[in-house]
């Protein structure tokens, strides 16, 4: 794992080839002076006509910055369709910068974003919860509170984890598979949620249904018919694999989703339908296990 330093250094490298967006990214950051705030730049977004890139975010807060160029000023009905469908996808709110006007009026525009920074933190109170890399992907505070639930934007590192979150003891696993310990009808399921070499598999952009189909022509229609005929286990607790923004591998929560047999077929493949957005955490079984 990267230290928190070489972190905060590799989001603020981003922004180098861009000067407006480096100059009040980095000043935010800076002027915030708060190293228990994660922030995460160039954040991607899954937007309803395609995706989009936030300059700056927060994800303890909800919070995006974006900053306006003197281009903006040419194209506002776009950049409020934009917001509008980021707002709508995310339920965040977004704060703008323009880098228009003297110097000063811009570092102005930059300390009053950072003093509503800081306004947002105080009115979380007790709930903010203080950005501890060491701690940011650890079980044990999931296990502890007694569920994972997709609005908290939890992923793991290993599958390992993902696996003992719900009663499992591994020391290492790697299967895309595991058995749920607790429910016989449930599997943990760590998909690529992409094509790729071996399978098809895509999601709905709600999320809300995936569709899983193997590329083998020879393996199609037997996997079809033993999830469609002869498994039990009709859900799957997704942790789907991706990267994040400095090329990290993690298996981030889409929540729990059940087979959807009327709308499975052999051409677009298993569909599986989204039916909880949190789960419940079991302790593991053999407490002496060192994470």
């Amino acid at each position: 794992m990267i230290s928190q330093y070489e972190y905060v250094a590799r989001q603020l490298a981003r922004t180098k080839n861009k000067k407006h967006e480096q100059y009040v990214v980095t000043g935010i950051v800076h002027r915030l002076g708060r190293d228990d705030v994660k922030f995460i730049t160039q954040q991607y977004v899954k937007r309803e006509s395609g995706r989009a890139l936030t300059d700056l975010y927060f994800p303890a807060l909800n919070l995006h910055i974006e900053v306006d160029e003197k281009y903006h000023e040419k194209q506002v009905s776009c950049d409020q369709l934009r917001e509008a469908d980021i707002v709508d996808a995310t339920g965040h709110e977004i704060l703008r910068i323009p880098v228009t006007g003297t110097l000063k009026e811009i570092n102005t525009r930059i300390d009053e974003c950072v003093s509503e920074i800081r306004k947002k933190i105080d009115k979380l109170g007790d709930s903010f919860m203080p950005w501890d890399m060491e701690q940011e992907f650890n079980i044990l505070p999931h296990i502890k509170r007694g569920y994972i639930d997709l609005k908290d934007n939890v992923a793991f590192r290993r599958i390992t984890d993902a696996c003992n979150c719900f009663g499992h003891n591994y020391k290492f696993y790697q299967s895309a598979g595991a058995q749920h310990p607790h429910n016989k009808d449930t599997l943990l399921w760590f998909p690529k949620i992409f094509e790729n070499h071996d399978w098809k598999n895509r999601i709905s952009k709600g999320e809300e249904t995936i569709w899983e189909l193997s590329k083998d022509i020879d393996k199609v229609e037997n996997h079809f018919k033993r999830w469609m005929e002869v498994e039990e286990r009709d859900k799957r607790l997704v942790f789907a694999k991706a990267k994040d923004n400095l090329g990290i591998v993690l298996y981030r929560f889409k929540g729990l989703y059940q087979l959807d047999k009327n709308n499975s077929n052999l051409k677009d493949g298993l569909c599986w339908k989204r039916i909880s957005t949190r789960v419940k955490t079991y302790p593991q079984k053999d407490k002496s296990l060192e994470i």
